[in-house]
């Protein structure tokens, strides 16, 4: 299995497709695995068709480690920083999909040489109280009391390579991080100069329309998608890239298109 030294961790990612490089990065909780419904794998044969694809395991997240003990959105763009130079990719597409995205946003803040185009789905920069209704999700004793078969789910796709009950600990340090570090503002937002992509499902759980203008508004090379009746409930409408892709697909291969072509080979 791949792994690549980065930091104080190994990375854990796969790699498919040919063509210009693009990173794809899960969301908080999330791993690589074709059983993970926000994660990319509904996308992965069109993008890997045209891209040479890596889909990398955040820090604390699957088989990556993170002896810290804690996570901060500052660290996990250092690592995907890290990540891209030490495979020599960049400058490089980076599709991140809610705390992923969030992480495609800080290295448009810190690294945007690194960076050839974003595409965030779900994204947050800031916390307000349709983001703080959806973080009350993230508590492990309710999670097992009112959604047994989710939390088996995690700590299916974490325990096994951390520990007996990692996955409790891995909710409060996701939790902890969005409350102490998720405080960008609408100037942060000006710096990024990379080309993005924001997407989002009309009644997302955890991104509020407003702050989704917001977003529009101050990246100066932003666009937009929102799509309707993007799914049953709130997280059906967060994760669009997999309840949606016939929708999100095209748009998201269009304006990669348009930041520097697919020269792989077509599927």
């Amino acid at each position: 299995m791949p792994y690549a030294e980065v930091n104080d961790i190994r990375v854990y990612y796969e790699e498919a497709g040919a063509g210009e490089p693009l990173l794809l990065l899960h969301g908080a909780l999330g791993a690589v695995d074709p059983a993970v419904t926000s994660g990319w794998f509904a996308l992965l044969p069109a993008l890997a068709g045209r891209y040479r694809t890596f889909s990398v395991e955040t820090r604390g997240h699957g088989r990556t480690d993170n002896p810290a003990g804690e996570l901060s959105y500052k660290q996990f763009g250092e690592d995907v920083a890290a990540f891209i130079e030490r495979l020599e990719l960049g400058p490089v597409h980076l599709a991140g999909f809610s705390d992923g995205a969030t992480i495609g946003l800080v290295l448009g803040m810190t690294r945007p040489e690194l960076l050839r185009s974003l595409v965030a789905v779900g994204a947050n920069y800031r916390i307000d109280e349709h983001l703080r209704e959806g973080m009350a999700l993230f508590d492990a004793e309710m999670l097992e009391r009112e959604s047994p078969e989710f939390a088996s789910e995690l700590a299916r796709r974490h325990d096994a390579h951390h520990h007996l009950g990692y996955w409790r600990e891995l909710v409060g340090q996701v939790r902890e991080n969005v409350a102490r570090e998720m405080v960008w503002t609408e100037d942060d937002l000006r710096r990024i100069p990379t080309p993005t992509l924001l997407v989002m499902g009309e009644g997302d759980f955890a991104l509020s329309l407003g702050q989704m203008l917001e977003m529009r508004r101050s990246i100066p090379n932003a666009e937009m998608l929102i799509l309707n009746h993007a799914g049953r409930d709130g997280l059906d409408n967060h994760r669009v890239q997999s309840t949606r892709p016939e929708a999100v697909g095209p748009v998201m291969l269009e304006f990669l298109a348009r930041q520097g072509g697919a020269d792989g080979p077509r599927a």
